[in-house]
């Protein structure tokens, strides 16, 4: 469980780093 938690928190965590570059640079992701 705690390793499944982990990568559900680092995969949410990517997801918005990603969203949150693309705003950045204008990009649609």
């Amino acid at each position: 469980i705690i390793g499944a938690g982990r990568v559900t928190l680092w995969g949410a965590l990517a997801m918005a780093a990603t969203a949150t570059v693309g705003k950045l640079f204008g990009v649609s992701v």
